[in-house]
């Protein structure tokens, strides 16, 4: 299956193309997080198709063939 994927940000250097992210069917935000990968300590907010996805869910979260992910690098400091 085909998803999109925007990353935001400095995150934007762990993909160099817009083309969809392929997938096997059945695959969850976090296998998507993976296959991309981006380390765990770098992520902020994750949305699929305008719904935020707790880091909690992350694993659960089945995608869709032409479902919209986009992930947000985590934002530090004080």
């Amino acid at each position: 299956m085909n998803i999109d994927v925007r990353l935001i940000g400095r995150l934007e250097e762990y993909r160099e193309t817009d083309d969809p992210l392929v997938l096997v069917e059945g695959a969850s935000v976090a296998d998507a997080l993976c296959a991309i990968g981006i380390p765990m300590d770098e992520l902020g907010m994750v949305s699929v198709n305008d719904e935020s996805i707790p880091k909690q869910n992350r694993s659960t979260k089945v995608l869709s063939d032409g479902d919209r992910m986009v992930v947000m690098a985590l934002i530090k400091g004080g």
